[in-house]
Order: structure tokens, then sequence, then C-alpha cells
């Protein structure tokens, strides 16, 4: 399970590096909700999905579910071209912490305070149903659609940060 916890630290490094280096440069001036869902898609999108074929576990999407509104709150609270309402933009970063906060607790409990003990047992029923198709559709049927939920979940983060 160190390994797991290693992969999970690990993996969102580029877009990491990538958002504190941005800010610096003109790229800054880029739409946040386009720079957000290129980053999404290439970090965890893709690079979550190479992991996943390597391990044959889709895993590590759950526990990244619990992060990635906290990250999104505040990369849109920092982006060079927001401008809100301090008080509506506290209130809005706390709930999503709380959130957060509960959606973790609830996530590791249920694995037993384990790092990537066993995927989501819908994906290991869509994996029996794929067969050997399974490694290019699981992509198609995980991955894909959570590009969709960030695009929902950043657009009132977004709307909040620019208004």
């Amino acid at each position: 399970m160190l390994k797991n916890a290693l992969i999970a630290f690990l993996a969102p490094l580029p877009s990491i590096i990538f958002y504190l280096s941005f800010i610096n440069y003109s790229i800054s001036t880029c739409h946040p909700l386009l720079l957000v869902n290129l980053l999404f898609f290439f970090n965890v999108n893709l690079l979550f999905w190479l992991i996943a074929q390597i391990q044959s576990s889709h895993w590590m999407i759950d526990p990244y579910w619990t992060v990635i509104p906290v990250m999104l709150v505040h990369y849109y609270s920092s982006h060079p071209l927001a401008h809100y309402n301090c008080w509506r933009s506290r209130i809005v970063i706390l709930l999503t912490w709380v959130w957060s906060i509960r959606l973790f607790h609830n996530y590791f409990r249920r694995e037993n305070w384990q790092w990537g003990a066993r995927q989501d047992w819908r994906f290991t029923d869509m994996s029996q149903q794929y067969g050997k198709h399974w490694w290019w559709a699981s992509f198609f049927s995980i991955y894909l659609p959570h590009q969709l939920l960030l695009i929902g979940l950043s657009l009132p983060f977004y709307i909040i940060h620019s208004v």
C-alpha cells in the first residue's frame, strides 16, 4: 500500500508544477476554464488511465475526487484573471474544504484506511463486461466522463471567482 500512496502523491506533480510556474508567464492569460480542463485531461485522465493500465486497477480516480474540488476552487481564486467578492470566495472555499474532508474520511474509512486497496466495484463489473476490450474502453467509460464532471464542478467555482 506504500507504493500506491507514493504513486498517489507523485501523480499530480505535473499539474502542480505547471500551475505554480504558469502564474509568472503569459500563459496565465489563458482562459481559466480552458487551462484547468487541459491540465485535468492530460494529468488526470491520460496519466491516471496509463497508471491504471500498468497496475490493472482503477483505484486512483476515487481518492482524487476528494481533493480535486479543493484544487479547483484554489486554482480559480488564485488565477491572475480572477475578480471576485472576498467573502463569497472564502465561504465557498471553506464549504469545499469541509465537503472534501468529509468525502476523504468516507473514502478511506470504506477502504479500511489503505491506499488503493481495491477499485470501485462498478469498474470491476465493467471490466468483466468488456473483457479484452476493457483496456481501451475504460478510458471512455471512466476517465472521459470524469472530464464532464469536472466541467460541471468548475463552472460554479469559475463564476464565483470571475464576477
